[in-house]
């Protein structure tokens, strides 16, 4: 039967919902409910925990060893330290070979010594105003369905928020509408960068102001783009460079491959780098303009735990010119130490909005 994996995944909801609503750790959880209904002979899960909330995580683990019971064999290829019991047997990869091991080496943090942030990413963003956003009772629905009910929020210039919820509890949705992508925000009071939405801005005169890494960006990402040009389309904000950069900005692209260590990779695609070098890639790019608003949408999916510190610490530097940042991870462990105020989402609605956001352990 599929439906206890549906509630343990906190999935039954959306059994009936067009893909297009679905977010990526919905879509991640799609596939998971597909692995585990077919009860294979053997099932290799390629970073199972991606996207996943806290909860789900949890009970990922509990159906994943009710499946060993049953005589499925597992493989599981992650970063996470919190397995299933069942896992008996580590390996890892080193130097391109399979080496077996006792057991997973839990990783301790570093403080990597960064270089000198380049010239113009010490001057603040040029704000066109203090409100980045604000949304007066907003609200979404697709069919009968409602995604965002009520929803009452403000974004000054500078904050540093940490977006929160659950898988499906409406964080895509709220950041479509800020990133100028949803329709229904015409039908919504929607003030983005002090214009009211549907005053007769086009989606580039908002794209312009925002810098963004999500899951779906990276899947989507022009795959035949170096490494040099991948940073330099974020001038644009286009998938791929179609244009010849003037001498300024090319020299502002050479600053930012070497700030983050990338002089050595600048002509490689960047399909062919790992998964780490990737993201300070896509962090490249989202910050090449110096964006007002900084939005990272769980960016350190599938990296391991030394570089998603070293990719928060990359963030904390960068953010110290006084960008704005919406930064969605669900824990604490996995944040930038820099985030200041806290939005939390549950079904849609807020149920969370604080100015002053202290650290806990484990998040939604």
């Amino acid at each position: 039967k599929v439906e206890p994996i549906l509630e343990a995944l906190n999935f039954s909801s959306f059994a009936s919902s067009q893909l297009i609503e679905l977010s990526s750790g919905e879509h991640k959880k799609l596939q998971l409910v597909k692995a585990l209904w077919l009860k294979p002979q053997l099932l290799i899960i390629d970073q199972p925990y991606t996207g996943l909330d806290a909860t789900s995580r949890k009970n990922l683990n509990i159906l994943l060893d009710e499946i060993v019971l049953n005589g499925v064999q597992l493989i599981l290829i992650c970063n996470d330290e919190e397995l299933p019991s069942s896992i008996n047997r580590f390996a890892e990869i080193k130097d391109g070979k399979l080496v077996v091991v006792n057991s997973i080496e839990k990783s301790s943090y570093t403080d990597n010594h960064l270089k000198e942030i380049p010239e113009f990413l010490k001057k603040s963003p040029i704000y066109s105003s203090d409100n980045i956003a604000k949304m007066v009772d907003v609200n979404i629905s697709y069919g009968e369905k409602q995604v965002l009910k009520n929803i009452n929020w403000e974004v000054k210039a500078g904050e540093k928020w940490l977006l929160q919820g659950h898988n499906g509890s409406g964080k895509s949705t709220l950041l479509s509408l800020i990133n100028g992508d949803h329709p229904q925000s015409y039908a919504n009071e929607l003030y983005l960068f002090g214009n009211k939405r549907g005053s007769g801005e086009s989606i580039w005169d908002i794209k312009q102001h925002i810098g963004l890494i999500s899951p779906e960006f990276h899947w989507y990402f022009d795959a035949s783009a170096t490494v040099w040009q991948s940073i330099a389309s974020g001038f644009y904000d286009t998938v791929g460079l179609f244009q010849q950069l003037p001498y300024s900005k090319s020299q502002q692209v050479d600053e930012l491959i070497e700030y983050f260590g990338l002089t050595e990779n600048k002509n490689e695609l960047l399909n062919h780098l790992p998964l780490g070098k990737q993201r300070l890639v896509l962090l490249a790019r989202t910050i090449i303009k110096n964006p007002e608003l900084l939005v990272l949408d769980e960016p350190c999916q599938g990296l391991d735990k030394q570089q998603t510190q070293y990719f928060n610490q990359l963030v904390d530097e960068l953010c110290a010119n006084g960008m704005t940042v919406i930064y969605v991870g669900h824990f604490e462990t996995q944040l930038p130490k820099t985030l200041t105020h806290k939005l939390v989402l549950s079904q849609g609605e807020v149920i969370e909005n604080t100015k002053a956001y202290t650290s806990q352990k484990e998040l939604a």
